[in-house]
């Protein structure tokens, strides 16, 4: 099936590019053909989409959601909650941030594999939803970020049972790896500033990782964890908290993605302590505000990749809000608008690596598009609010 787009500009994603003014996008089976200047007769098109008079830009990329958390104050509610329950939570979560605009989520890490059944039930055609890429358990050390009452990480120790991990994954059917090299805020026995694994078990799962070709993102908050996941030549380094200088030029030489998921300690450092949850992890995340901006504020003067990531599930960080996490950057971190939109975009679709044709409007690419109703790079708002994404495409096929 042909299908022609006929909008006024399109925002590409690819950074070279910026806004293409009058363009039509050719989409076949699901992928861009082309992008023409001018709308042009085509008896070969099947159905023509007139989206002209919405900002046109690729479907959003979250790298860094808990699809099957609640976002809610009760951190203990895992204790009694079956995964299967989680997994139709998570469809509803799913569908919820598609209808938000984003197109793609990368999951990192559940109590179980509902994520993985439900990116399966998706890419079945079972239910309706966004392209998901799902990490199944992550991988934390004894007494690690994720080896706590409220999550169930796969616990391991050592370069010969951290590489058993990674495998573990993989035959459960995780699309990437995620590992805990540092601390963290929803845990109540560790701290952030303290690091994690070893840079030769680091190593060790990277290598695994890589050598079936899947990426590792690393929760890593502590300055000595960013360096010794960034030594360890980790894909992308989420959280990214406490960096310095130093950090950030190890990080830039190799090449790599941070993802600040700046949204996550704001919102349970605002809502927190009404609501309920822990003090511990309150203080945590209104700690981690200052050094949170201050560590985005030097990746972008060191110009790091910065990719967007939400974390969304963790307390009041809600499912098909992911959005707020544009104005975090622009307005903590002091991202441009534009900038904003690539880490959401083309620096995302890159940091999932090749096997994702996704976050760029270019030839090749799968046809995961979105209008939105005002222009985000005059206010960055535009996209906190579900409401403005008017029409969401993926695979050329509109969602309903």
């Amino acid at each position: 099936m042909r299908v022609l787009i006929r909008t006024d500009s399109v925002f590409t994603g690819v950074e070279e590019e910026g806004i293409a003014d009058s363009r039509s996008i050719l989409v076949e089976n699901g992928s861009i053909i082309k992008l023409m200047d001018n709308f042009e007769e085509d008896p070969s098109v099947d159905k023509v989409i007139d989206a002209r008079g919405f900002f046109v830009m690729p479907g959003l990329i979250d790298l860094h959601v808990h699809l099957s958390a609640t976002a809610g104050a009760n951190l203990a509610r895992s204790l009694v909650e079956k995964t299967e329950y989680g997994a139709i939570r998570a469809y509803k979560y799913a569908y919820k941030s598609l209808m938000a605009g984003f197109t793609t989520l990368r999951d990192l890490g559940s109590n179980g594999y509902q994520i993985v059944a439900l990116k399966e039930a998706i890419l079945d055609d079972i239910v309706k939803g966004p392209r998901v890429i799902a990490a199944g358990r992550p991988i934390t050390e004894t007494g690690g970020h994720a080896d706590t009452p409220f999550s169930n990480g796969r616990v391991s120790d050592g370069e010969v049972e951290v590489r058993k991990a990674v495998r573990e994954q993989i035959k459960q059917g995780a699309d990437v790896i995620k590992i805990h090299v540092s601390g963290g805020g929803t845990s109540p026995h560790d701290d952030p500033s303290e690091p994690q694994f070893s840079v030769g078990e680091i190593e060790n799962i990277v290598e695994e990782s890589h050598s079936k070709f899947r990426k590792v993102a690393a929760h890593a908050q502590s300055n000595a964890g960013i360096r010794n996941a960034a030594t360890a030549k980790v894909d992308t380094i989420e959280h990214a908290l406490f960096m310095d200088d130093e950090a950030c030029s190890l990080i830039r030489n190799n090449n790599l993605t941070i993802v600040p998921t700046m949204v996550s300690p704001l919102m349970t450092s605002k809502y927190g302590k009404d609501a309920g949850v822990p003090e511990w992890a309150v203080r945590k995340a209104t700690e981690a505000l200052d050094p949170h901006s201050s560590s985005v504020r030097l990746a972008r003067k060191h110009k790091l990749k910065i990719g967007f990531g939400t974390d969304a599930g963790t307390p009041f960080n809600l499912h098909g809000n992911n959005g707020k996490e544009f104005e975090c950057l622009v307005d903590l971190g002091g991202l441009t608008p534009e900038e904003a939109l690539y880490s959401a975009t083309g620096i995302a679709g890159d940091a999932l690596g090749p096997k994702y044709r996704v976050g760029k409007i270019a030839p090749g690419y799968d046809a995961d598009i979105i209008f939105v109703e005002g222009s985000p790079m005059d206010d960055i708002g535009v996209m906190t609010r579900p409401e403005r994404i008017k029409q969401v495409l993926v695979r050329g096929a509109e969602m309903k």
